[in-house]
């Protein structure tokens, strides 16, 4: 009966996973300070570092997700005091929201003022498209 269940449970996984359906997401990477050969993060295409948003469900984001031809699992949003723990493990598209950059970053970096500046300002929508054109990002995934 336990083989079964085992069985049946895989096969459910499978399914998920197939139909490109996430069971399990780390969202406190906080959690991860130790350990630091854990490669959770191979196919991530684009960090978002802000204190802002927490998940992905804003509606610009979806946009700039699918400009860039990105599904959610390869974006990740961290906190600005998490940056740390992942900074030169990635080399991948850095978006920074509402913070400034003091660290090197391995990687290409967008900037954005703030969340709510850059969904009602139209100067500001034009800059991120702007470096995103520049850097031919839309292109890269």
């Amino acid at each position: 009966m336990v083989i079964e269940n085992y069985s049946m449970l895989f096969k459910h996984n499978k399914i998920l996973q197939t139909i490109g359906i996430v069971k399990y997401k780390l969202y406190r990477f906080s959690l991860l300070k130790g350990l630091s050969d854990f490669n959770f993060l191979s196919n991530i295409k684009l960090i978002i570092v802000t204190s802002e948003i927490n998940n992905l469900n804003k509606l610009f984001i979806q946009d700039v997700m699918y400009s860039l031809h990105l599904k959610p699992i390869q974006v990740i949003i961290i906190e600005p005091k998490q940056l740390s723990l992942i900074l030169n493990k990635l080399n991948c598209l850095y978006w920074f929201i509402g913070k400034e950059i003091k660290e090197p970053i391995n990687g290409i970096v967008l900037r954005s003022e703030s969340m709510t500046r850059l969904i009602n300002s139209s100067d500001e929508k034009r800059s991120l498209w702007n470096q995103i054109c520049k850097y031919g990002i839309y292109q890269l995934y």
